[in-house]
């Protein structure tokens, strides 16, 4: 619709603009009487029995959006004279696939940029430097992507030390910290 054809309803009193109520065999069809087409079609070829995509996230049969579970489950620091290289092994606990995005750990941050599958697990080394001298870092941050909606995700985890006699603190484990951020 051009400036005159406004121009010329609002000089004949009526509105400038209307919104299309025509329907076209029970659709909706826009001012070129074209169907409109819904920009985020729901497809069901992943989904179990009651779940949908909707909007780009995975909702159950009641509504309630499904955040898949990516954790920290287990820690082993390797320790070479006054470094640490910390490895951890991440497990997708949901059944969905998942990709792990990046993580920060004591400041640190690291590209993790890989598949996990539902229920797959992977080593992967998160931090390399000096060792710790001090437990100021309380927490630790999963980044990771939900493969059929594309939606984010932060697994944030407590961080448990175990203070050696030399001074230095070693990490024991990490705690999941629920719920889940969807960011």
């Amino acid at each position: 619709m051009g400036f005159w054809d406004v121009t010329k309803r609002l000089l004949q009193g009526k509105p400038a603009f209307e919104v299309p109520s025509s329907t076209q065999k029970g659709k909706a069809v826009d001012e070129w009487g074209d169907p409109v087409q819904d920009p985020d079609p729901v497809t069901s070829d992943d989904l179990e029995s009651g779940e949908r995509i909707h909007r780009n996230q995975r909702v159950n049969s009641q509504g309630y959006k499904i955040v898949p579970e990516a954790e920290i489950i287990r820690v082993e620091p390797r320790y070479s004279r006054d470094a640490v290289e910390l490895w951890v092994t991440i497990r997708n606990q949901s059944q969905y696939p998942v990709f792990l995005d990046k993580s920060y750990v004591f400041g640190v941050k690291q590209e993790l940029d890989y598949p996990l599958p539902a229920g797959g697990q992977r080593e992967f080394s998160i931090y390399r430097g000096k060792q710790l001298m001090n437990d100021g870092y309380k927490y630790a941050e999963l980044y990771y992507r939900d493969d059929g909606s594309g939606d984010y995700f932060c697994a944030t985890h407590m961080i448990v030390y175990d203070h050696q006699s030399d001074g230095r603190y070693d990490i024991a484990e990490m705690r999941l910290v629920r719920p889940i951020k969807d960011v």
